[in-house]
């Protein structure tokens, strides 16, 4: 009986060393498309994009047609900024034939 007990730990254990190990394994593939997407972006100030040179009627009219709410894609400065805009009936699909 001590061999048995012995096995189910050792087998316990490797189910655990697995699980770790399959972890780690998806967090380090998570931080290496971190990584990439942040070297790929770093030329690139969405903020500053978004404050000064997308209009935001044409960004919520897209963020509708899309089926996004545009609040959560701006910062709540930016929000403040453009509170106007939840009052603009602007269609993407007019937007789109101009």
């Amino acid at each position: 009986r001590p061999k048995e007990k012995e096995k189910s730990k050792t087998t316990e254990m490797n189910k655990i060393k697995k699980t770790k190990e399959k972890n780690n394994k998806e967090r380090i593939e998570k931080l290496e498309l971190q990584i990439d997407l942040s070297e790929k972006t770093k030329d690139y100030n969405i903020g500053t994009s978004l404050r000064n040179y997308i209009d935001p009627r044409i960004f919520k009219a897209w963020t509708e047609d899309v089926g996004a709410e545009w609040e959560k894609l701006y910062t709540s400065a930016l929000q403040k900024k453009f509170l106007w805009v939840k009052n603009e009936n602007v269609s993407w699909k007019d937007l789109k034939e101009n």
